[in-house]
């Protein structure tokens, strides 16, 4: 049977570290322990009171899982017109070339208040489903001779 060594970054408290990836044998520390600069901290944020401290959505810093500074995954509405990895980056939604874009009728993502993708809320087309007169008013494009958004 094979036995892994205990490492600083496998994301278990092991090893003799006093948290999980920190202190111990690890030269980042834990939250609550004193600190003189970010560097310091596994977390990435040295409190004003020197200690080390959990990131949040207001500290000035990337850290934590954040694709910007404090922006990205816990900390989306912040991120509009930043830098993202990922859709869930952003309030909107939409990451597109790696930044934050504003919702938008055709964005093919159901945000910014729409009923369904790209339809109803704020946007001009209807949903199917959706009464209408004729295929303009569809998002589908096609208003069946029910009077119905279908497609």
């Amino acid at each position: 049977m094979e036995i892994l060594a205990a490492t600083c970054y496998d994301r278990v408290r092991n090893g003799g570290e006093i948290g999980i990836d920190c202190d111990g044998p690890c030269v980042k520390r834990c939250n609550g322990r004193a600190c003189s600069s970010p560097d310091d901290c596994w977390s990435g944020v040295c409190g004003t009171n020197q200690t080390c401290s959990v990131p949040t959505c207001s500290d000035n810093i990337q850290n934590g899982l954040e694709a910007g500074v404090d922006c990205g995954w816990g900390c989306p509405l912040q991120c509009e017109s930043q830098f993202c990895t990922l859709d869930i980056d952003c309030k909107s939604s939409v990451c597109w070339s790696e930044t934050c874009r504003v919702a938008t009728c055709n964005d093919r993502v159901r945000n910014n208040g729409e009923i369904g993708i790209d339809c109803d809320g704020p946007c001009v087309k209807r949903c199917n489903g959706a009464a209408c007169s004729s295929p303009d008013d569809c998002w589908s494009g096609v208003c069946g001779t029910n009077q119905t958004c279908s497609g």
